[in-house]
């Protein structure tokens, strides 16, 4: 449903879970992990976080709420609450690598 809300007006935008939620070693109340990506090369990752920032903050009809950033962390990122389920999404970039090892722990 998030990258489906993004690609409306984003439409380079490219997500990957990882973590617990991926490798099924999550609670039912563990956040959602995404690792967000663009499929223009030439677009950087910092401006694609504040892009969907901007876009996910402005809207009330996106079905998620309480965005709000933490550029100046280590990893960048951004949080915001699923109204469908609330649960806690952690948007991030730079966690390929971490996708991938969920994927091969969920085997």
């Amino acid at each position: 449903r998030l990258e489906k809300t993004l690609k409306e007006n984003i439409p380079d935008v490219v997500m990957f879970m990882y973590g617990s939620s991926l490798t099924g070693f999550g609670l039912k109340t563990a956040d959602i992990n995404v690792d967000l990506k663009s499929s223009d090369k030439d677009k950087k990752f910092t401006s694609l976080l504040k892009e969907v920032h901007v876009n996910l903050k402005d809207r009330t009809d996106s079905g998620f709420s309480n965005v709000r950033s933490d550029f100046a962390a280590k990893v960048p990122s951004l949080l915001l609450m699923d109204e469908l389920t609330g649960l806690t999404v952690n948007i991030a970039i730079h966690c390929y690598s971490a996708h991938c090892s969920s994927e091969l722990l969920s085997i």
